[in-house]
């Protein structure tokens, strides 16, 4: 980590994954929500399938290198 003051390119990064996150889950996921009404659920189902396939990506590949 540089000690000159100045923001390098990997925080500014982070800084615009961050800002965009915030922006998504104040703004875009309610009106989402709010547009589905009662089906909203189904967007949790429909999510949890990527979710445990990516979960178990990582779970594999982590015991398959040795956790380094």
């Amino acid at each position: 980590m540089k000690a000159d003051g100045k923001i390098g390119i990997g925080q500014a990064i982070m800084v615009m994954m961050l800002s965009i996150g915030i922006t998504n889950h104040v703004t875009l996921i309610p009106l989402l929500l709010s547009k589905a009404g009662r089906d909203a659920w189904l967007s949790v189902i429909f999510g949890m399938i990527p979710f445990c396939v990516w979960a178990y990506a990582l779970y594999f590949i982590n015991s398959r290198i040795g956790q380094q």
